[in-house]
Order: C-alpha cells, then structure tokens, then sequence
C-alpha cells in the first residue's frame, strides 16, 4: 500500500533514500535508507532507542527525565543520517556533519567519546536534554539522541554556519576593514542583547548555562546568534545523581 506513495531515489553520493511523492497516508513508514561504502568508513548513526536504553539499564545510569515515549516504545528507528567529515572536537565529543536524508536537511552529529564515565553519560545525555527543551531562536535545537550500531551514544542538531564572537572580536582587534564596517558598536550590542534574551529564556525554565564565554556565542552568516555548549548546564529542578566509573568489560568497545 505504501509503495504507491514514495519512490527510490539516488542521490549525488550514490547512496539510496527513500522520497515520498503524493499525498502522504496516515502510518506510513520511511524504511532504512542504504549509506553508500565511503561513509560507511565514518560514524556509522543509526538511531536505536532500544540500544540506548539497554545501555543505561545495564550499567544502572538513571537518566534524571527518561527517553522515548510513557510506554518506552514512542521512538524511531530508521538509518537516516549521511556522516561527513569532522568538524569539530571537544574533551568529550566528536562533531560531524551530517545529512538528514529523509528531509534533506544538513546537520551535525555529535558523538560521546568516552562512555565508560557515568558522569561523561549523564552529562552528554543532560545537554541532549536540556538543549532539547530550550526553544528559543537564539538556542540552537537539538533533533534526535540515540545509540548508533557501533555502540556510540550521540545527539544530532542544527548545523550553525558563522563563527564565534571570540572571531570576531579577534579581527576587530586586528583592524579588519571588513569587520569594522560589518560589526559596529550598536552590531554588537545587539549580538549580546540577544544572548542576554537566550539566559533570560532559559533562567525562566530555572536552567543555567555556566560556560558564558565569546567561544560558546556564534554568530550566523546573517546576523543570527546562537548560545552554544550546554554541556555543563544546570537544572536547578533537578538533583545530583551518583557518579562513578562504568566496567569496561560489561560495556561495547567505541570503534
């Protein structure tokens, strides 16, 4: 019944997708996509709640809101994501770009590193979390969390093309000519007024960010301005959790 919607598609890459045409019926379902050989090499992301939760039940990590739905069933599990190249990397992630080839969207991936640190866990699944309930346009928005088939924990969201304010004020202290016509005083009053709007929103879901530096402000090709790295939030609704270190050997390895 389904076929008679969508249709098999190729894209640049050569990697096979799915494409709905016509009208979409209630219940339809976007079967696995096909990642070409050459991404296969990278980190492959194919979102598995189930994976995920089976994780964190045997390791004994309480995640302080739980994933997916009442009934734990209300969540996806469809290979959709198209993995490039790295982009950036932190103490405790990796950020890769990445494609959304169900609705042709470009994202990044950012992937835990270490998952034998419950705290490293809690953390990267709290920032997933916390980002994720944050909607504001001057938060960036978090999409997905899962477990890939390697065994990787990981969060996709959207892709912020621009650079930081710590950029910026670099080149304004070298005397660009460029940036200063581009980003005059009242410009940049403006930038900081809108974070000062992202931490109003988020004071007000009794969230702090505690990592307020130029490095965690970007500033979009068009003006836009995003307060990135919620990796050492606080919910001040919520209580400290045990931490302590996972047995490897109960674990899968990270590829």
């Amino acid at each position: 019944q389904n076929k008679d919607f969508t249709k098999v598609i190729r894209n640049n890459s050569g990697a096979k997708t799915l494409e709905v045409v016509g009208a979409i019926v209630p219940g339809l379902t976007v079967q696995e996509n096909i990642i070409n050989e050459q991404n296969r090499n990278s980190f492959n992301v194919n979102n598995d709640f189930d994976k995920l939760k089976t994780f964190l039940v045997e390791n004994e990590i309480t995640p302080i809101e739980p994933l997916g739905g009442v009934d734990g069933k209300k969540y996806l599990s469809e290979a959709r994501y198209d993995i490039g190249k790295e982009i950036d990397r932190g103490g405790m992630g990796i950020i890769l770009a990445t494609k959304d080839l169900n609705i042709k969207r470009d994202i990044v991936t950012k992937i835990l590193l270490n998952k034998y640190s419950k705290e490293k866990v809690l953390r990267f699944i709290r920032e997933a979390q916390i980002n994720g309930q944050l909607e504001h346009p001057n938060i960036v928005p978090v999409h997905d969390l899962g477990m890939n088939m390697n065994g990787q924990i990981y969060f996709t969201m959207k892709w912020v093309k621009g650079e930081t304010l710590r950029d910026i004020l670099m080149k304004l202290d070298s005397k660009k000519p460029d940036y200063i016509l581009k980003y005059t005083h009242q410009v940049l009053i403006e930038i900081i007024k809108k974070v000062c709007d992202a931490l109003a929103y988020a004071h007000s879901k009794k969230i702090i960010h505690r990592d307020l530096k130029p490095d965690n402000i970007m500033v979009g090709e068009f003006g836009e301005v995003q307060l990135m790295d919620w990796g050492l939030a606080k919910s001040l609704d919520s209580e400290q959790s045990e931490l302590e270190v996972l047995n490897e050997s109960s674990s899968m390895p990270i590829d």
